[in-house]
Protein backbone atom coordinates (compact mmCIF):
# COMPACT_ATOMS: atom_id res chain seq x y z
CA UNK A 1 0.00 0.00 0.00
CA UNK A 2 3.19 2.44 1.03
CA UNK A 3 4.44 2.31 -2.66
CA UNK A 4 1.32 3.04 -4.38
CA UNK A 5 0.61 6.25 -2.66
CA UNK A 6 4.30 7.67 -3.28
CA UNK A 7 3.98 10.09 -6.01
CA UNK A 8 6.67 8.08 -8.84
CA UNK A 9 6.97 9.23 -12.59
CA UNK A 10 9.12 6.99 -13.64
CA UNK A 11 11.31 3.95 -12.41
CA UNK A 12 15.65 3.51 -13.28
CA UNK A 13 17.07 0.64 -14.16
CA UNK A 14 20.73 1.43 -12.95
CA UNK A 15 23.63 0.55 -15.31
CA UNK A 16 25.52 -1.68 -12.83
CA UNK A 17 22.00 -4.37 -13.45
CA UNK A 18 21.90 -3.81 -16.55
CA UNK A 19 25.72 -4.86 -17.39
CA UNK A 20 25.10 -7.79 -15.09
CA UNK A 21 21.79 -9.05 -16.05
CA UNK A 22 23.70 -10.91 -19.35
CA UNK A 23 25.85 -13.17 -17.10
CA UNK A 24 24.18 -12.61 -13.70
CA UNK A 25 20.56 -14.65 -13.27
CA UNK A 26 20.16 -12.92 -9.73
CA UNK A 27 20.57 -9.57 -11.69
CA UNK A 28 18.83 -10.51 -14.64
CA UNK A 29 15.92 -10.96 -11.94
CA UNK A 30 16.10 -7.51 -10.73
CA UNK A 31 15.59 -6.35 -13.80
CA UNK A 32 12.21 -8.48 -14.80
CA UNK A 33 10.79 -7.41 -11.09
CA UNK A 34 11.45 -3.44 -11.55
CA UNK A 35 9.70 -4.29 -15.14
CA UNK A 36 6.79 -5.90 -13.27
CA UNK A 37 6.42 -3.14 -10.41
CA UNK A 38 6.47 -0.39 -13.01
CA UNK A 39 3.61 -2.18 -15.19
CA UNK A 40 1.82 -2.77 -11.83
CA UNK A 41 2.10 1.10 -10.89
CA UNK A 42 1.39 2.11 -15.15
CA UNK A 43 4.97 3.99 -14.78
CA UNK A 44 7.43 3.85 -17.65
CA UNK A 45 11.18 2.55 -17.27
CA UNK A 46 14.11 3.81 -18.07
CA UNK A 47 17.37 2.13 -18.41
CA UNK A 48 21.07 2.95 -18.31
CA UNK A 49 24.08 2.08 -19.48
CA UNK A 50 23.33 0.06 -22.52
CA UNK A 51 26.35 -0.55 -24.18
CA UNK A 52 25.89 -3.94 -26.21
CA UNK A 53 22.90 -5.36 -28.76
CA UNK A 54 22.51 -8.13 -26.36
CA UNK A 55 21.50 -6.02 -23.79
CA UNK A 56 19.16 -3.57 -26.05
CA UNK A 57 17.86 -6.98 -27.31
CA UNK A 58 17.00 -8.36 -23.65
CA UNK A 59 15.27 -5.00 -23.26
CA UNK A 60 13.56 -4.78 -25.92
CA UNK A 61 11.89 -8.48 -25.39
CA UNK A 62 10.51 -7.06 -21.99
CA UNK A 63 9.09 -4.22 -23.38
CA UNK A 64 11.04 -1.99 -21.29
CA UNK A 65 10.12 1.48 -22.04
CA UNK A 66 13.19 3.91 -22.38
CA UNK A 67 16.71 2.68 -23.16
CA UNK A 68 19.93 4.87 -22.71
CA UNK A 69 23.53 4.52 -23.20
CA UNK A 70 26.76 4.12 -25.47
CA UNK A 71 24.97 1.75 -27.06
CA UNK A 72 23.27 4.32 -29.26
CA UNK A 73 25.72 7.83 -28.83
CA UNK A 74 27.83 9.55 -25.99
CA UNK A 75 26.35 12.40 -24.59
CA UNK A 76 26.45 15.11 -27.64
CA UNK A 77 24.85 18.48 -27.82
CA UNK A 78 21.23 19.87 -28.39
CA UNK A 79 21.79 20.75 -32.14
CA UNK A 80 23.58 17.42 -32.60
CA UNK A 81 21.07 15.52 -31.02
CA UNK A 82 18.43 17.11 -33.39
CA UNK A 83 20.08 15.62 -36.34
CA UNK A 84 21.07 12.13 -34.61
CA UNK A 85 17.59 11.28 -34.41
CA UNK A 86 16.40 12.32 -37.98
CA UNK A 87 19.65 9.07 -39.11
CA UNK A 88 17.63 5.68 -40.17
CA UNK A 89 18.87 3.92 -37.57
CA UNK A 90 17.29 6.04 -34.57
CA UNK A 91 14.07 7.02 -35.87
CA UNK A 92 11.55 7.23 -33.06
CA UNK A 93 7.96 5.02 -32.59
CA UNK A 94 5.66 8.24 -33.20
CA UNK A 95 2.08 8.81 -34.59
CA UNK A 96 3.83 10.36 -38.13
CA UNK A 97 5.72 7.49 -38.63
CA UNK A 98 2.57 5.36 -37.80
CA UNK A 99 0.30 7.12 -40.38
CA UNK A 100 3.32 6.37 -43.09
CA UNK A 101 3.31 3.24 -42.05
CA UNK A 102 -0.49 2.92 -43.04
CA UNK A 103 -1.80 1.92 -39.48
CA UNK A 104 -5.21 3.82 -39.03
CA UNK A 105 -4.03 6.00 -36.21
CA UNK A 106 -7.33 7.51 -35.28
CA UNK A 107 -9.66 4.21 -34.64
CA UNK A 108 -6.30 2.78 -32.49
CA UNK A 109 -6.36 5.97 -30.41
CA UNK A 110 -10.22 5.96 -29.78
CA UNK A 111 -9.43 2.26 -28.86
CA UNK A 112 -6.77 3.27 -26.31
CA UNK A 113 -8.87 6.37 -24.85
CA UNK A 114 -7.35 9.08 -26.90
CA UNK A 115 -4.09 8.15 -24.48
CA UNK A 116 -1.05 8.68 -27.37
CA UNK A 117 1.51 7.40 -25.09
CA UNK A 118 -0.29 3.89 -24.09
CA UNK A 119 -0.72 3.25 -27.76
CA UNK A 120 2.80 3.84 -28.98
CA UNK A 121 3.73 1.36 -26.07
CA UNK A 122 1.13 -0.81 -26.94
CA UNK A 123 2.84 -0.61 -30.75
CA UNK A 124 6.42 -1.44 -29.58
CA UNK A 125 5.59 -4.83 -28.05
CA UNK A 126 3.94 -5.99 -30.51
CA UNK A 127 7.57 -6.80 -32.91
CA UNK A 128 8.55 -8.75 -30.36
CA UNK A 129 5.19 -10.78 -29.62
CA UNK A 130 5.68 -14.78 -29.56
CA UNK A 131 2.53 -15.58 -31.46
CA UNK A 132 4.74 -14.62 -34.61
CA UNK A 133 7.26 -17.36 -33.97
CA UNK A 134 4.59 -19.85 -33.29
CA UNK A 135 2.51 -19.06 -36.62
CA UNK A 136 5.54 -19.99 -37.93
CA UNK A 137 6.51 -22.90 -36.23
CA UNK A 138 3.10 -24.36 -36.88
CA UNK A 139 3.16 -23.54 -40.24
CA UNK A 140 6.60 -24.90 -40.91
CA UNK A 141 5.75 -28.39 -38.79
CA UNK A 142 2.39 -28.64 -41.04
CA UNK A 143 0.36 -28.33 -37.85
CA UNK A 144 -2.46 -25.60 -38.97
CA UNK A 145 -4.10 -26.20 -35.83
CA UNK A 146 -1.12 -24.24 -33.60
CA UNK A 147 -0.75 -22.19 -36.56
CA UNK A 148 -4.83 -21.16 -36.04
CA UNK A 149 -4.05 -20.01 -32.71
CA UNK A 150 -1.33 -18.33 -33.41
CA UNK A 151 -2.85 -16.13 -36.26
CA UNK A 152 -6.09 -15.78 -34.21
CA UNK A 153 -4.46 -13.98 -31.29
CA UNK A 154 -2.54 -12.05 -33.65
CA UNK A 155 -5.59 -10.62 -35.38
CA UNK A 156 -6.96 -9.71 -31.96
CA UNK A 157 -3.63 -7.87 -31.32
CA UNK A 158 -3.36 -5.91 -34.65
CA UNK A 159 -6.83 -5.50 -34.90
CA UNK A 160 -7.37 -3.38 -31.79
CA UNK A 161 -4.23 -1.31 -32.66
CA UNK A 162 -5.52 -0.86 -35.68
CA UNK A 163 -1.85 -1.94 -37.71
CA UNK A 164 -3.40 -2.01 -41.40
CA UNK A 165 -0.77 -3.05 -42.91
CA UNK A 166 0.23 -6.07 -40.80
CA UNK A 167 -3.71 -7.07 -39.93
CA UNK A 168 -5.11 -7.74 -43.42
CA UNK A 169 -2.57 -10.81 -44.23
CA UNK A 170 -3.33 -11.82 -40.51
CA UNK A 171 -6.79 -11.78 -41.57
CA UNK A 172 -6.51 -13.80 -44.80
CA UNK A 173 -4.14 -16.75 -43.26
CA UNK A 174 -5.93 -16.79 -39.43
CA UNK A 175 -9.81 -17.93 -42.17
CA UNK A 176 -7.21 -19.80 -44.37
CA UNK A 177 -6.08 -21.91 -40.87
CA UNK A 178 -9.40 -21.84 -39.65
CA UNK A 179 -10.54 -23.74 -42.55
CA UNK A 180 -7.72 -25.66 -42.17
CA UNK A 181 -6.89 -25.44 -46.14
CA UNK A 182 -3.91 -27.25 -47.04
CA UNK A 183 -1.83 -25.16 -49.36
CA UNK A 184 1.43 -23.15 -49.64
CA UNK A 185 1.64 -20.67 -46.87
CA UNK A 186 5.18 -19.58 -47.48
CA UNK A 187 4.29 -15.89 -49.45
CA UNK A 188 1.38 -15.17 -47.18
CA UNK A 189 4.10 -15.87 -43.92
CA UNK A 190 6.36 -13.97 -45.44
CA UNK A 191 4.28 -10.46 -45.97
CA UNK A 192 3.23 -10.74 -42.71
CA UNK A 193 6.98 -11.49 -40.89
CA UNK A 194 7.84 -8.23 -43.58
CA UNK A 195 5.25 -6.24 -42.19
CA UNK A 196 6.47 -7.04 -38.67
CA UNK A 197 10.11 -6.27 -39.55
CA UNK A 198 8.58 -2.85 -41.08
CA UNK A 199 7.12 -2.24 -37.88
CA UNK A 200 10.35 -2.84 -35.62
CA UNK A 201 11.81 -0.52 -37.88
CA UNK A 202 9.96 2.52 -37.09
Amino acid sequence: NMITSIPIDALKLDMKFVRNMEKDKKSMKLVELVLEIAEFLQVPVIAEGVETEKQLKLLKERNCDIIQGYYFSKPVPAEEFTKFLKTKRYKMLTIDTLKEYGANVEEGLGRCMGKEELYLRLISTIPSEKSFDLLKDGIEAGDLGAAFEAAHALKGITGNLALTPLYDPIVEITELLRARKEMDYTELLSTILDRKEQLGNL
